[in-house]
């Protein structure tokens, strides 16, 4: 019997399928010859993919944003809205305050500075109209909530004297204010208010029940000074 010895020729790839050319070796040694071609099926294969770990965007969290300050404006006059309003020791206001921005503004104190321009101040020099976790909304007036308008507040100050009063804010966190370094702004004065310091009946509810100083001469700057 004699052996028959195979030689792949070369392989072609048609379609889907593989083509391989095959040839044996012709009799007496001569070489070989081309014999057939053989059609087997082909599945080209994806080569495989090396997973890589996609890096994933680190997000800062962001503090809530308190607006700018220097977008609020104010306004304070001196107002009649009940009786024996300014006569005496009894001061009435309308308080006004403005958000001409697009974004919400924060705030936590809202009152009157009284500084007595012949005498000495006020014990309790601040009078708080309006403390806690306040907002005044884009566009809007205030301080009555956080769009409600003006608000009208009324109050005794004594000893007697001529006052500048001044519409006084801080746009710090409420115990931000109370220390040195706060946010207090001054957005209007009425000057030369007469207080006589004939005493008239305060009716007014107070927002907070201890006293508060406002501290202006402490170099590390203006806070305010609460005692229950």
């Amino acid at each position: 019997m004699r052996k028959t010895i195979g030689l792949i020729l070369g392989v072609c790839l048609v379609g889907g399928l593989m083509l391989v050319s095959l040839a044996q070796a012709a009799p007496g040694g001569g070489g070989f010859t081309p014999s057939a071609w053989v059609y087997l099926p082909f599945v080209a294969l994806d080569p495989t993919s090396t997973p890589t770990n996609t890096p994933t965007a680190t997000v800062t969290p962001t503090a809530t944003p308190t607006g700018n300050p220097s977008s609020v404006t104010g306004f304070l006059e001196l107002s009649n809205f009940e009786s024996a309003c300014n006569t005496g020791s009894k001061v009435c206001v309308r308080e006004v305050i403005t958000n001409t921005s697009g974004s919400t503004v924060y705030y936590s104190f809202l009152g009157v500075a009284m500084d007595n321009l012949t005498g000495p101040d006020p014990s309790d020099n601040y009078h708080e109209s309006w403390t806690g976790d306040l907002a005044i909304d884009p566009f809007c007036v205030g301080p009555t909530d956080r769009c409600g308008g003006p608000w009208n507040d009324t109050w005794n100050i004594s000893p007697a004297g001529t006052y500048n009063l001044s519409l006084t804010v801080c746009f710090s966190a409420y115990a931000a204010c109370l220390q040195p370094g706060g946010d207090w702004r001054t957005l209007y004065t009425i000057s030369n208010v007469g207080i006589t310091g004939l005493n008239q009946p305060d009716v007014r509810t107070p927002v907070f029940t201890g006293t508060c100083r406002l501290v202006t001469d402490d170099p590390r700057g203006l806070y305010l000074d609460c005692a229950d």
